[in-house]
C-alpha cells in the first residue's frame, strides 16, 4: 500500500539525490523521541527528514569481527 511505496522511494533516494544515508518520513518521524529527532533533519521544499546516523555499538562490532 502507501507505506510500501513511500518506504520504498524513500529508500531509492537516499544517498543518492541526497547527502542523507537515512530518509523518513515526516509520519516516522513524529513517532520518534526527541533524542532520536535530533539525528534527524528536515530536507528543505520536502516533507520527509534524513540524516547520517551510526550505531557505534555495531560500528565496533563490525570492526572487530569482520575483518
Amino acid at each position: 500500500g502507501d507505506t510500501l511505496n513511500t518506504a520504498s522511494k524513500l529508500c531509492n533516494k537516499a544517498n543518492k539525490e541526497h547527502s542523507y544515508e537515512i530518509l523518513v518520513s515526516s509520519v516516522i518521524y513524529q513517532n520518534l523521541n526527541d533524542h532520536n529527532k535530533r539525528l534527524l533533519r528536515q530536507v528543505p521544499y520536502q516533507d520527509y527528514y534524513g540524516g547520517n546516523v551510526i550505531r557505534t555499538d555495531m560500528n565496533e562490532w563490525v570492526k572487530e569481527n569482520c575483518k
